[in-house]
């Protein structure tokens, strides 16, 4: 992830400010509609913990599905030797 000093943005120090401190949100558009997002670190590591969340679930399930299917698992080896990696 890249890293900037709030100096080195454009930024005004209120915005930041609201984003560090009242974890406001703040969308940021361009004129061709690509937009980011300034969202606070709390809000960014509870966005992690859910994926996080979210992959051990999905994780789980193929592990029961295979169990149930009695299908094997694919050595990794494999997998990049059919992808060419």
């Amino acid at each position: 992830m890249a890293k900037l000093a709030a100096s080195q943005t454009r930024i005004p120090t209120r915005i930041f400010n609201d984003v560090v401190f009242r974890n406001a949100r703040v969308v940021i558009e361009r004129r061709d509609g690509e937009k980011v997002y300034l969202i606070s670190q709390k809000d960014l590591e509870l966005f992690e913990a859910l994926t996080d969340y979210v992959d051990n679930v999905l994780a789980d399930q193929a592990l029961k599905e295979m169990e149930v299917s009695g299908r094997k698992s694919v050595p990794l080896e494999q997998v990049k030797a059919e992808m060419g990696l």
